[in-house]
Parts: C-alpha cells; sequence; structure tokens
C-alpha cells in the first residue's frame, strides 16, 4: 500500500547528515571487529554494525547507501587475510543479518530507487539545475560570491522557480568554488591533498574515511555549511593528521 514516510534524521538537521555520521561509524565498528579477538567485543560490534545499517537504511539516503559500500565493502576486501579469517563466522552473522533486514525493508528501498517512478528523477533534475546555475556563477564571480551567499544567488538565479529549490548546490567544491572563489578552491583541493598524503601513511580505516568523505563531498554540501558535518570531517582529519601516533592495525 501506497504512503508517505519520513526518513529518520534523529537529533541531526537533516537525513543526510545523520547517514553520514553512520557510514562514518559504520567503518569505525567494521575496523574495531576486525581486529577485535574477544569474543564479547566481537559479538557487541556486530551488533553495532548491525544497527548502524538499520539505521542508514532507514535515512533513505541513496547516496550514503552507495558510499557505504563501496567503504565498507573496500575496507573488508583489503583485510581478506588474517583478521578476516579470524572473525569471519562473526562477520558473515551480521553480514546475513543486514541482508535479512535490507530484504524486509526491500519495499521501501525498491520506492526510493525505482527508476520508473518520476519522484526518483525528480531531486537529480532539480540538483542538475542548481549544479548548472553554481557553473554560470563561478563563471560570472570567479574571486566568489562571499560565505553563505549562494542561496541568496542562487534564488535570484531561479527566479520564476518554485522558492524551494533555491538550496545550496549539492557538490561542495562547486559551493566552495562559488563562494570564495577559484583560488580559494584551489586551498581547499591543496588541504585535501596533505590530508589524503597522511592518510595513505596510516591505517586502511583512515583511508577509506578520506574516500568516503570525498565520495559525499561530491554529491552533497554539508560539509562546508551544516556544523554537525563539519565537526567530523575535522574530528576525521585530526585523527589523519594524528596518525602516526594511533596504534591501529586495520
Amino acid at each position: 500500500e501506497a504512503g508517505n514516510h519520513i526518513r529518520a534524521y534523529g537529533t541531526f538537521s537533516h537525513p543526510n547528515v545523520l547517514a553520514l555520521f553512520l557510514v562514518i561509524g559504520g567503518l569505525m565498528a567494521l575496523a574495531l571487529l576486525l581486529q577485535s579477538r574477544a569474543k564479547a567485543q566481537r559479538t557487541y560490534l556486530a551488533c553495532t554494525l548491525v544497527l548502524l545499517s538499520i539505521g542508514l537504511i532507514l535515512t533513505f539516503s541513496r547516496i550514503a547507501w552507495v558510499v557505504a559500500l563501496v567503504a565498507w565493502g573496500g575496507l573488508g576486501i583489503s583485510n581478506l587475510g588474517r583478521q578476516v579469517q579470524k572473525n569471519k563466522r562473526t562477520i558473515l552473522i551480521a553480514s546475513i543479518s543486514i541482508v535479512i533486514v535490507a530484504v524486509y525493508l526491500f519495499p521501501l528501498i525498491w520506492a526510493r530507487i525505482n527508476p520508473a517512478i518520476p519522484a526518483t528523477w525528480e531531486s537529480f533534475q532539480v540538483r542538475s539545475m542548481v549544479i548548472e546555475k553554481s557553473i554560470s556563477i563561478i563563471g560570472q564571480h570567479p574571486l566568489g560570491i562571499g560565505i553563505g551567499n549562494f542561496v541568496i544567488e542562487i534564488a535570484y538565479a531561479l527566479t520564476g522557480y518554485p522558492i524551494w529549490m533555491a538550496e545550496p548546490v549539492h557538490n561542495t567544491f562547486l559551493l566552495v568554488a562559488s563562494e570564495i572563489g577559484l583560488f580559494g578552491l584551489v586551498a581547499f583541493l591543496l588541504f585535501l591533498y596533505f590530508v589524503w598524503r597522511a592518510a595513505v601513511g596510516g591505517s586502511r580505516l583512515f583511508i577509506y574515511s578520506f574516500v568516503a568523505i570525498i565520495l559525499l563531498m561530491l554529491f552533497d554540501h554539508y560539509f562546508w555549511d551544516i556544523r554537525q558535518a563539519q565537526v567530523l570531517m575535522k574530528l576525521i582529519f585530526g585523527m589523519i593528521g594524528a596518525s602516526e601516533n594511533i596504534k591501529f592495525q586495520i
């Protein structure tokens, strides 16, 4: 039976922000599970991973689903050696539990991703239009329009369209270039490059956490203008920067 469903967002400002925290939290839980030795600890971490997966599904954040598959799957596959062999039973049970939950919720998941439903493409079409306008704004203001001014500028660019379409462009790099200009974008990319260099020298957990953040930056804006996402990004980047002093095997 068709109906409306409220996407889970908890105490966060948007379901996509909750999904971000669950993706990173799932990476942490998986990494700890892979290196865990105590049976009680493995059981606790497996249950945590299952609960985080349920929460992630209920956010109905399609991009976060894809990023979770890439990051969680990449971390697991890159550790197919001794760690997985030691904990393969626990990991198998957790994986089966997640699949069972996904199958149970499949009608809702399919309603979110079914390409035959017009609503599936509505947000894509709106975001594509905002992306096109943001590129135009960058061309007209290569030095930027000022931090926090994008929504005001896009509202003028979308004159004649519904006011709800005036939202930040769902691409962190385009939003950075729009607000602080091309020089600001170059500085931001250099910052990310140095963080990546530090991540490569650390554990796989930090590498896949960085990859997850970059992938999410390509499809959302919260790392630039939502405090909760900013705090998480700075926390992860801080851990990457201090990775030489963090004893982590994964």
